[in-house]
């Protein structure tokens, strides 16, 4: 501030000073609140002041507002004060400022598309991987790495999923990882809208997987309604904001979108990516005559990159080193055939890494299945990414659900993709860690889930109350349950039936009966309840 102002702004204090005393010369019954009164800011609102005051209990808030208004009166329509009939006249219009915060950024930023915003909370959904940084500000999401290895482009462009960044004005991720969330959705004629909760796509700040129901918690009263609003929007967008970017771009913002994709994807992505970036470009843009050459340009030196790396990877693989012959196996871009040669490797360390590589192909993992090391079989269990559909997959996972090891069973019993078929198999097994595993799966059958809710193991029982397959009557039954951290699970989980909540609603352990009244299907009977 320059010394003229601080004059000026000395002799107003002053002056302000000299007309509080005098208003409360005037006002006798303001004396007990001076202390308050020689906070307002300018003497030219005490007017405003005396003519709103109804009550003393008012006179704190009052003057907060004035306060507030000072500050923020030149981002106003009305300057004047004594404009203001009323309190809550007031009170709106400075909401205004705060609830518009998020579009005044996108109008400034571009980028993203404002789904919802409120007095506290805004959801966006970002369209660029510039935007996605921004938003994802002090996050630990993939789609916010500004140094390569940003996934936003292959959510966005190779998976087609709708990233939604939930948050909260004001919020800090440090204090509080919720007050900033990312909900991923698909959207096909398949399944339809879904939200998808366990690929580390709908998480938190610190990037720990959220269920919906946490979602709703975290953004409070209006948490179902925002939800909804989301799910809506997703249910009638027919692609996502990168790709209608991509269908519409010029031949500049072609060339502007490979230096983002060099900079921001990592190099096990970026192939995938690109080459389905091509493939939109051919497909949807007008400008693709023009984009033809200069793709193929690109794929000329990308093909000639890739000829460089698959001849050193082939050099490493038969290094005498066994860290650099770990990597080869770890690398996403290691053809099969490299994988294939690995797999004969005398290090156990090398031929674990071969089963956990993506590229690692359905009869490599049925020779490691068979592998003397524990290791090894423990990564063919739980490679999530082999298509169980294929046979010999199928076999694999059957075959290693009898291993002796229970660490190899385990992971099978966690595997994802397992069979359900399989998990029915595994509802005996000796080993509790094996039959958790079972209990969490998502493809668990219902009628496996039945059997396991009356299990001796409590983190068993727990993993059933969870899980989303789980029956009505299985959850009812473990609403009983003599443990009060499983009947916390039964009141959190989305299929809980209301006869169920309404008893856990009454529960004596807090962290039950607060878990059933933040349940969506008891807010739901609430509403209902007060309506009629």
């Amino acid at each position: 501030m320059s010394i003229k102002n601080i004059i000026k702004e000395e002799i107003l204090k002053v002056l302000n000073e000299g007309k509080i005393d005098d208003f409360i010369k005037q006002n006798q019954e303001f004396e007990p609140y001076r202390e308050y009164i020689e906070q307002i800011p300018r003497p030219s609102y005490l007017s405003w002041f005396k003519k709103i005051i109804q009550e003393p209990g008012q006179i704190a808030q009052v003057i907060d507002l004035i306060i507030q208004f000072h500050s923020k009166k030149q981002s106003l329509s009305k300057k004047d004060l004594n404009q203001y009939k009323n309190i809550d006249e007031l009170i709106s219009a400075l909401n205004s400022l705060t609830s518009n915060k998020c579009a005044s950024l996108i109008n400034k930023m571009g980028g993203a598309e404002l789904i919802y915003e409120d007095e506290e909370w805004c959801v966006v959904l970002p369209s660029t991987t510039e935007s996605a940084c921004s938003w994802g500000k002090n996050t630990k999401w993939c789609t916010a790495y500004t140094k390569g290895g940003n996934w936003f482009l292959l959510h966005s462009l190779t998976q087609d999923i709708y990233l939604y960044h939930l948050i909260k004005k004001d919020g800090n991720t440090i204090t509080n990882p919720f007050d900033k969330m990312a909900m991923s959705y698909k959207n096909d004629e398949e399944s339809g809208v879904r939200l998808i909760t366990n690929k580390n796509v709908t998480v938190n700040a610190v990037n720990d997987d959220i269920s919906k129901n946490q979602i709703i918690d975290a953004l409070g009263s209006r948490g179902t309604e925002i939800v909804n609003i989301i799910e809506r929007d997703v249910s009638v967008r027919e692609v996502t904001s990168a790709r209608r970017i991509v269908q519409n771009m010029d031949v500049e913002e072609f060339k502007e979108q490979l230096e983002i994709m060099e900079d921001f994807l990592h190099p096990d992505d970026y192939a995938k990516t690109l080459n389905k970036f091509f493939d939109l470009v051919l497909k949807h843009n007008p400008n693709k005559k023009v984009l033809r050459r200069l793709i193929k340009s690109k794929k000329n030196e990308i093909s000639k990159k890739n000829e460089m790396l698959l001849k050193k990877l082939w050099e490493m693989s038969e290094s005498s080193d066994k860290h650099v012959r770990e990597d080869v196996a770890l690398d996403r871009n290691c053809p099969p055939e490299i994988l294939m040669k690995l797999s004969d490797d005398w290090h156990p360390d090398v031929r674990k890494y071969v089963a956990s590589n993506f590229n690692c192909p359905p009869e490599v993992l049925w020779k490691l299945s068979d592998d003397w090391h524990p290791d090894v079989r423990k990564e063919v269990a739980k490679n999530e990414l082999c298509p169980t559909k294929n046979i010999i997959c199928y076999n694999i996972l059957a075959l290693l659900s009898k291993d002796f090891e229970d660490e190899v069973r385990s992971r099978v019993a966690y595997n994802e993709n397992c069979p359900p078929e399989i998990l029915w198999t595994m509802i005996e097994d000796d080993e509790d860690k094996v039959r958790r595993g079972v209990a969490r799966n998502r493809n668990c059958p219902p009628e496996a889930l039945m059997k396991l809710s009356g299990d001796d193991d409590l983190k068993v029982r727990m993993n059933v109350a969870r899980n989303r397959n789980c029956p009505p009557e299985a959850l009812l039954k473990l609403s009983g349950d003599d443990e009060p951290d499983v009947r916390r699970q039964v009141a959190r989980n989305e299929n809980c039936p209301l006869e169920a909540l309404i008893k856990l609603a009454k529960d004596f352990y807090p962290h039950v009966h607060e878990a059933a009244e933040e349940n969506p299907r008891y807010q739901e009977y609430i509403r209902n309840q007060e309506n009629n």
